[in-house]
């Protein structure tokens, strides 16, 4: 779960020194923004899911649908700002923001593990 936020920043962190800008194409924003609003309830409905079998796998899969969000949205972010604006670093920059959301969510599935292990 930690080696998301360390790919994204190294990414993040790639793209703003070489000033690379995303391709404006208008169907990847689409695309972005589709992933945006139904990546969302696919998380929900998988960790209700796990939730309710008691299934440690499928609420673990969940967050993994998460992160997902998150990359979601800074990929929209991204397109959108410079589409709209010629803002080709706003990419790099909401990935570097998504980072920490993604690294507490590593760290917290990270501790669960550790309480699951230690209580058998």
């Amino acid at each position: 779960m930690l080696f998301l936020p360390a790919s994204v920043t190294y990414v993040s962190i790639e793209k703003l020194i070489r000033r690379k800008a995303p391709e404006q194409n208008l169907f990847r924003i689409v695309i972005a923004l589709l992933s945006v609003v139904i990546m969302p309830t696919l998380f929900y409905l998988k960790y209700q899911t796990g939730q309710r079998m008691k299934s440690r796998s499928v609420a673990a899969d969940s967050k993994q649908t998460l992160a997902c969000v998150f990359l979601s949205v800074e990929l929209f972010i991204g397109l959108g700002v410079n589409y709209l604006y010629g803002l080709w670093w706003g990419g790099p920059v909401a990935g570097l923001i998504i980072v920490f959301f993604s690294a507490k969510e590593g760290y917290d599935a990270l501790k669960e593990e550790k309480v699951v292990v230690t209580d058998l």
